[in-house]
């Protein structure tokens, strides 16, 4: 489960829906941007990666990174894979600090930013990714006009700008949560899409991300006191201050976190239960044997019987 997943479970959906109203986004703003790929989803992550590498550079000194997500992949991957990855993670760093260093975004930090998507969505998955190994000439020109249009100043921070924040343990909670940017106290979700318009998930997810913001209460993170959409191939932002959303009605807004943060909680309970059920039903059925491992060390080897 994620804060995505969790948010379109048919409960909480209504409970969403029943409490808030989605906004209208009204913008007659024309596509600068048009898409040129194919692999729309596997863009959207790609961009997700190379805007934060661009703004390393546009925010240099006051940048707080997370693990990349694309690490978290090789769990799932066989080992000759893993290997792969590793390489692809490791020419990843090593291709970013040369064009921090230079200020240009290179068709080779580009590709990176496609196999990187390709490994994070492994990891969401929860399945491997069937990797092109490679980004497509239509890959890399895609991405390049989706930078190309952005307004550096836009994005520009007085004090502070995360790279994929996590919530703590209120993420886990949910079994995940990471939003893409945060800004000073403005938290900017990235909508690689061809219309701009406001989903219900779309806006769920961000009142998801403020309530995980408060159960989490790190004094270290900025008070958020706006959530914003930044539609990339039309350069625009929507964006709505919390007070806006919380002053449709105080009370039923604060009765609804305390629901959200109860029931998440519960979530995380039953999961962990089902994990040791699984578990102990491993064990029970399974069978022990010890061997001789290629470096001569006793081993151990289960299989279920």
């Amino acid at each position: 489960m994620s804060l995505t997943s969790f948010i379109q479970e048919k409960e909480v959906r209504e409970k969403f829906l029943q409490t808030f109203s989605t906004p209208i986004i009204e913008a007659n703003k024309p596509m600068l941007a048009p898409k040129v790929s194919f692999r729309h989803s596997m863009i959207g992550t790609a961009f997700d990666y190379l805007l934060r590498f661009y703004l390393e550079r546009v925010n240099d000194g006051k940048i707080v990174k997370t693990e990349w997500i694309a690490n978290k992949a090789m769990a799932y991957l066989d080992s000759e894979n893993q290997l792969k990855a590793g390489k692809i993670i490791e020419g990843a760093k090593s291709c970013l600090e040369n064009c921090l260093q230079s200020g240009f975004i290179t068709n080779d930090l580009i590709n990176y930013s496609v196999l990187l998507a390709e490994l994070d969505m492994t990891f969401r998955a929860g399945v491997e990714c069937r990797s092109k190994g490679i980004a497509t000439p239509y890959d890399i020109k895609d991405l390049r006009g989706l930078i190309s249009i952005i307004n550096r100043d836009d994005f520009k921070a007085r004090e502070i700008c995360m790279l994929n924040p996590d919530f703590g343990e209120a993420s886990a909670f949910v079994g995940g949560a990471d939003a893409d940017i945060i800004i000073d106290d403005r938290l900017v979700d990235v909508k690689t899409t061809k219309t701009i318009e406001m989903r219900d998930k779309y806006f769920h997810q961000l009142i998801g991300y403020y309530i995980l913001s408060l159960i989490e209460s790190d004094s270290a993170k900025p008070k958020l006191n706006e959530v914003k959409i930044y539609f990339s191939r039309y350069a625009y932002f929507w964006s709505m201050k919390i007070d806006e959303i919380i002053s449709q009605d105080r009370k039923k807004f604060m009765s609804f976190a305390k629901w959200f943060e109860r029931k998440i909680k519960k979530r995380k309970t039953e999961r962990e239960q089902h994990q040791k059920d699984e578990l102990k039903d491993f064990l029970d059925n399974a069978t022990v044997e010890t061997f001789i491992n290629e470096k001569g060390k006793r081993a151990i080897k289960f299989s279920r019987s």
